[in-house]
């Protein structure tokens, strides 16, 4: 049998035995490389912290930074765990090669394993030494688990976006141009005048458009995500119930000029006025004079013989434009009738707007109310043109005119009065007793007014009673039977005419022509806001696996514990500590003179010799032993 020897190992007879007890050294560093792996997982956890939910930069290179930094604590916590493990994986190595004799192909197996992954491959070797094949696994592992934690971090879409403010020139609604009203010339030189012939077909357009969406139109604004508040003038409807005495004045105009009673259920007790046959539940008009309910007309009482109302009046008044709605919905008569009486101011409009992403909030926050605006009909050279013009078409001496926001307000009033302005009523009492239901000129139920409480029963109504296949007999529980009833908590008739002609009004945001130009518009305050993006952690990507690596090195830091204690002293993974314990180590097989230089590949009788390191005390004691039998015979 071939021993491994060195030269001599004793001085004076006396046998070095080793060294006993373990170094502070290797449980410190496998100890403190643990806890500084733990360490540099907190730290990463709270500088991803620090960033969840802060915006990133708009530099791409301090972005990547932040990254970076997550990337090297991951690789630090790596690199700490791994010296944890495998520092304790040689404390478990050298338990096991010093209990048995160990064929040398299995010693480089598993000496190699940490650093050659396909060691991994020879199954019976690690069927021999499963526990060193444990924690090798695990320090192969370690670096999976520093994979995901930088994952954790990643940049997404702040809903906070960057506000900036900046000064800029906000048109508003500009009322004295022509743009509004259709203008017939009248006269020539200093006898010319300005004629009003209601709203232009782009005013009717858009605001029209507002009355039967039931919102705005998208305003014109200076950026795609912006807020501004800004300050104009413009037309402003106050509306209310007529008093109690006003409105039986009303009744009995309109009873009269009908020719039959609007109060009574058909067909009537023949007392005074008959009841109408034709019978109103819905009337809408403006006044031509302010003392009288003015609409042309015929009668009720036989026959549907529609009445044109007017749709803006008094004329030649000082009295504010004046519009009037009165309604009953109560079939055949036999109801209360509501009147609401509206008139035209000016007023001071404080707008906010805030447009974000294609949608659009736009509030008035104050609404004052100045002077009221009566109709005219003319502007006359007097008080309503400045110095000469010439005409761009005749080439003729022309007076500017510089009054028209009068007529641009009025071409609001008569828009507003032509989609509401007319009649609904029953009429057609057929042999079954059955009635139909007749709309004259008005636009209103298409309106968002059909919701209010003083209208919506009259929308149910026609709903119900024209579809061709209900019959609405003249019976006291039709309404009853129909489930006919007001909305509940719904708007008020003057409150809906009065936002209905504020959307109209607003609604000519949308279009450049009705607006002041830049350099004449007031300047304001924008806030101005673009996107950007934010950091967001996610802790469980990165606590998860951290976590599990911590564990598995906690396994596997535990197992080189026990082998240190199990061992009674330290070892290192260093080409000393192998030259020191296989130095009087036993080995089965003798190594030839050529192969002593070490050079791959090894010899198969080299790998399948095996070493007894278990022996070397033994060997220790006897050598020792020799040495003193030696210096007796001297």
């Amino acid at each position: 049998m071939y021993q491994l020897v060195s030269s001599t190992s004793t001085h004076g007879g006396h046998v070095h035995r080793g060294r006993n007890g373990i170094n502070w050294r290797i449980p410190s560093l496998m100890v403190a490389s643990f806890l500084a792996g733990g360490i540099f997982i907190l730290g990463h956890h709270l500088f991803y912290q620090s960033l969840h939910h802060q915006a990133t930069s708009n530099a791409l290179f301090q972005q990547q930074v932040n990254i970076g930094i997550g990337t090297a604590f991951a690789f630090i916590v790596k690199m700490f765990l791994v010296i944890a493990v495998s520092t304790g994986y040689w404390q478990v190595f050298w338990l096991h090669m010093k209990r048995h004799a160990v064929p040398v192909e299995r010693i480089d197996a598993m000496n190699d394993i940490l650093e050659n992954a396909l060691q991994f491959l020879r199954l019976k070797t690690l069927g021999r030494f499963p526990l060193l094949g444990f924690i090798a696994a695990i320090t192969w592992l370690l670096p999976l688990a520093a994979v995901v934690p930088p994952a954790a971090l990643t940049i997404e879409l702040s809903p906070v976006p960057v506000e900036t403010q900046q000064q800029m020139n906000i048109p508003v609604l500009n009322f004295n141009t022509g743009e509004y009203a259709q203008i017939a010339q009248g006269g020539s030189g200093a006898g010319q005048s300005k004629n009003f012939d209601g709203a232009r077909y782009k005013v009717s357009r858009i605001s029209s458009a507002a009355a039967f969406s039931g919102r705005l139109q998208q305003f014109s604004r200076p950026a795609a995500n912006s807020t501004f508040a800004v300050t104009f003038h413009g037309p402003a409807l106050q509306c209310q119930n007529l008093a109690d005495d006003l409105a039986a004045t009303f009744t009995t105009n309109i009873s009269h000029i009908l020719g039959c009673d609007i109060t009574e259920k058909y067909p009537g007790d023949n007392k005074g006025l008959p009841a109408c046959f034709v019978q109103p539940m819905y009337m809408a008009w403006a006044p031509n004079e302010t003392n009288t309910v003015a609409f042309s007309g015929a009668t009720g009482q036989s026959q549907e013989s529609p009445w044109i109302a007017n749709t803006i009046g008094p004329s030649g008044s000082a009295e504010p434009a004046q519009f009037y709605v009165a309604s009953q919905p109560k079939i055949e008569g036999g109801g209360n009738w509501t009147y609401v009486g509206c008139q035209l101011y000016n007023a001071t409009y404080h707008l906010n707007a805030t447009f974000t992403s294609g949608n659009q909030l736009i509030n008035i926050t104050q609404r004052d109310i100045a002077e009221g605006v009566s109709y005219i009909t003319t502007l006359d050279i007097i008080g309503s043109a400045s110095a000469n013009g010439t005409d761009p078409l005749s080439g003729e001496e022309a007076y500017v005119f510089t009054n028209l926001e009068h007529f641009g307000y009025q071409s609001l009033m008569d828009m507003f009065g032509h989609l509401i302005a007319g009649q609904i009523t029953i009429y057609s009492r057929n042999a079954a007793g059955s009635f139909n239901f007749s709309t004259s000129s008005t636009s209103v139920m298409q309106t968002a007014l059909a919701d209010t409480v003083e209208l919506r029963p009259i929308f149910e109504l026609a709903q119900t009673c024209n579809n061709g296949v209900t019959n609405c007999l003249s019976d006291n529980t039709t309404n009853k039977n129909l489930n006919i009833t007001a909305p509940k908590n719904g708007t008020r008739l003057p409150q809906a005419l009065e936002e209905l002609f504020q959307n109209m009004t607003l609604s000519l945001f949308s279009d450049d022509v009705f607006l002041t130009k830049k350099a004449d518009s007031p300047q304001v305050n924008v806030i101005l806001r673009s996107p950007q993006n934010r950091y967001v952690y996610t802790a469980w990507r990165l606590v998860v696996p951290y976590m599990v690596g911590l564990g598995l090195s906690a396994v596997g830091l535990a197992f080189g514990f026990w082998a240190l204690l199990v061992n009674g002293v330290s070892y290192s993974q260093s080409f000393s500590t192998i030259v020191r314990t296989t130095r009087y180590a036993h080995m089965d097989s003798e190594i030839q003179a050529k192969d002593v230089v070490g050079a791959d590949p090894t010899p198969t009788y080299i790998k399948k010799a095996k070493i007894n390191l278990s022996s070397i005390r033994e060997n220790l004691e006897m050598k020792g032993s020799h040495h003193r039998d030696d210096a007796l015979s001297e």
